[in-house]
């Protein structure tokens, strides 16, 4: 009777650590891609800043 007691308590703990840890990953995972995305626009938003000055770098050298 003990042993189906610590069986079935080993059970639910390793459900609740699996659970834990995919709840984890799924955070993780969220705050990774909200990283990603940010440094993405603050590269286009670079990149863009840069076409610009090229573009009055060369309205200055009469080149268009």
């Amino acid at each position: 009777m003990t042993d189906k007691i610590l069986y079935f308590v080993g059970l639910v703990i390793v459900a609740a650590a699996l659970i834990g840890m995919t709840a984890l990953l799924q955070k993780l995972q969220g705050r990774k891609e909200r990283y990603w995305n940010e440094k993405r626009s603050y590269e286009m938003k670079m990149a863009e800043e840069l076409e610009e000055a090229m573009q009055k770098g060369q309205d200055r050298n009469g080149i268009n």
